[in-house]
């Protein structure tokens, strides 16, 4: 009985403190005391001027940078913010500051470094709502140059938020919803790689070779066709290597372009059937990729066409670099369709995720036609002339990871500078074919897998399990929309 009343009385004393501790509120009279240094009647005179207002409650008067010269990748750095507060900031706030690379790509984030920043209790030491009006808060924030990055300056935002919610900007310059552009920083980095090639001659079909879009690749034509390879499993920022190899082959008529990708690939896998009606973008599973942004070389009206080993087609269109682009879709505008045909042979079994090591596959051949007419939302010249250069690019995807034709340099795969540049070529003075042949109903044997550095390697292929066409389905065509303003990249 008294083992049990002592229980009772240590459980109550437990939750008298425990309740204590969480309604406990913070000391900021104590931290400003203590943080008084930090604390100013006004920025210094040397301070970079910048004079953002967020809603007329906060102001950033400026900054100070050290070194102001080029930084290396993994260089320290110091950038000091110069905070006033106006008018009372609701309980909550806080400062958020992110640095992004060249591309907008968010590379580190520095929302509790910093005196002022330090958590304390849950809570940043000294928040927007223990500031008083009139004050200067001294923001001091080091961080190092992330040593990944490839990209020639690095940019700072900051801003004020509450979990999604941030205090807009109404005067000063903005990059992106409630986040100040503070300093553009330059970086030395050290010049990349030689690249592979990224330049071919796509050549058109003489006028009697026709193509069957049969996942084959067995015409003469792209026998005699260049191979490009895709290679480099660090092109995509952050990604695994993955044990993927390929080649892709281009040809054209006066209808459209064929791709024909060979991927070499253990283990082929792809969760998503060629017979589900809602299109997914896909990320993870296996899948080949193509990236188009015509004549115009401006990323505006650009498109993305990815196929499964399924036989699975995602394809969309971007009105600008990544617009529209919402985090759970839409992934651009998925309406447009790009109307093309596409067929896949399987050497292997396809697995599942997770199945990985069950059986060993050799790999996926995929053959797919789209048509110029899918291509002109802008206007653009299609079919192309002789000599016209257009700017695309091609991967093969596997769990986040991925390798492509043209590096992308540690960039967005989606900059169009990293795409390759495809000139479109007379292979013979004929008039090419207008339309692809239809598939052969019969089911040959698969083609000899590609081998490393892009050339053809024999391989004693089984019998494909699988060879699927598919036309993707018409999609109501999407009016080009006025460009909305850019979105926040950090």
């Amino acid at each position: 009985m008294t083992l049990l009343v002592r229980k009772g009385v240590y459980a109550f004393v437990l939750g008298v403190v425990l309740s204590a501790c969480h309604s406990k509120k913070p000391d900021f009279e104590a931290e400003a005391e203590r943080l008084k240094a930090y604390i100013v009647s006004e920025a210094p005179k040397e301070t970079i001027k910048l004079d953002v207002d967020f809603d007329g409650k906060v102001r950033l008067i400026g900054y100070e940078l050290s070194p102001q010269k080029p930084v290396k990748p993994g260089q320290r750095v110091t950038l000091t913010l110069y905070w006033q507060s106006t008018k009372p900031v609701e309980q909550g706030y806080r400062l958020f500051t992110h640095v992004l690379d060249g591309s907008g790509e968010r590379i580190e984030t520095l929302d509790d470094e910093g005196p002022l920043r330090e958590p304390r209790e849950g809570r940043p030491a000294l928040p927007p709502e223990a500031w008083q009006a009139g004050k200067v808060y001294v923001d001091e924030l080091r961080f190092k140059v992330p040593k990944s990055v490839k990209t020639e300056r690095i940019d700072v935002v900051a801003g004020v938020a509450k979990k999604d919610q941030r205090l807009n900007v109404v005067a000063g310059e903005k990059d992106g919803e409630g986040a100040a552009k503070v300093v553009s920083i330059a970086v030395s980095v050290p010049p990349p790689e030689k690249p592979r090639m990224t330049r071919i001659e796509a050549g058109k079909l003489p006028a009697k070779a026709k193509i069957a879009v049969d996942g084959k690749l067995d015409e003469d034509a792209w026998k005699s066709a260049t191979a490009l390879e895709l290679g480099d499993p660090h092109a995509a920022k952050g990604t695994p290597k993955i044990d993927v190899k390929g080649t892709v082959k281009l040809l054209w008529s006066d209808a459209g372009f064929y791709a024909g990708y060979e991927i070499v690939d253990a283990n082929v896998t792809s969760e998503l059937d060629e017979k589900q009606k809602e299109e997914k973008h896909i990320t993870k599973d296996d899948a080949v990729e193509m990236l188009i942004d015509a004549d115009r070389n401006d990323n505006k009206d650009y498109y993305e066409i990815q196929i499964t080993p399924t036989n699975h087609v995602f394809d969309t269109r971007f009105d600008k670099f990544k617009d529209p682009m919402v985090k759970d879709g839409p992934w651009g505008h998925e309406d447009w369709s790009s109307h093309l045909k596409s067929a896949v042979s399987i050497q292997g079994t396809l697995g599942k995720s997770g199945e990985k090591g069950t059986d060993k596959d050799q790999g996926y051949v995929v053959e797919v036609f789209v048509p110029w007419k899918s291509l002109s939302v802008n206007g653009d010249r299609n079919p192309p002339a002789f000599g016209d250069i257009w700017r695309l690019n091609f991967h093969a995807i596997e769990d986040e990871g991925a390798v492509t034709w043209s590096p992308v340099n540690g960039l967005s795969f989606h900059r169009v500078q990293n795409y390759g540049y495809v000139t479109w070529v007379d292979t013979k003075p004929e008039v090419a074919s207008a339309e692809p042949a239809k598939a052969d109903a019969k089911t040959a044997a698969a083609p000899a897998a590609a081998g490393a550095g892009g050339k053809s390697a024999k391989v004693e292929a089984p019998k494909p399990q699988k060879v699927a066409e598919k036309s993707a389905a018409p999609k109501p065509a999407a009016p080009a929309p006025a460009a909305p303003a850019p979105a926040a990249s950090n």
